[in-house]
């Protein structure tokens, strides 16, 4: 027997109840529990939505986000309300220590401090050798070194190439 309260309302019934047939605790709309569930929690704590979206927020002006607690370090993926940008970082704060972030004109910014991988088949990366130089590496060898907008070296032949570009491959 499903034990469940009902919110009889105007138009619409709302109920929260334990769906006995799955032995789930469900809210959802209608008055009889596990018909048009909105949330549903089962016995390992997993929760469902099975609605084909979820909004978080209301639209107002505040930061809105998913918190992933960590052991030691918490991550983020979050609405940055005062950018309006879609933002993935470090701790629970919205905005604190971002790694990625994408405005509404799509616009990505990377804020990787070691190595970014493009796929996971050679081993392709981007890291910063030094302060001032960005390496691009395939398949575990250095290919280029970048500088200052400037190619300074090719893996093949290790000749500097400068701004003339006098040493192209």
């Amino acid at each position: 027997v499903d034990t469940k309260i009902v919110y009889n309302g105007n138009a619409q019934d709302f109920y929260i109840g334990l769906d006995d047939s799955a032995d789930d605790l469900a809210i959802g709309l209608g008055s009889t529990v596990g018909t048009t569930p909105a949330v549903t929690i089962d016995e390992d704590q997993k929760v469902v939505f099975p609605a084909a979206h979820v909004t978080i927020g209301d639209g107002t002006a505040e930061d809105t986000a998913l918190i992933y607690n960590g052991n030691a370090q918490d991550f983020y993926i979050g609405l940055d309300d005062s950018a309006d940008d879609l933002v993935i970082g470090l701790g629970s704060a919205v905005g604190s220590t971002a790694i990625l972030s994408m405005t509404e004109d799509q616009d990505v910014s990377i804020q990787a401090t070691k190595k970014l991988y493009f796929d996971g088949f050679g081993n392709t990366y981007l890291s910063e050798s030094s302060s001032d130089v960005l390496m691009v590496t395939i398949g575990g060898t250095d290919r280029w070194k970048f500088s200052g907008g400037n190619i300074l070296a090719y893996a093949d032949d290790n000749n500097d190439i400068g701004a003339a570009g006098a040493n192209r491959p």
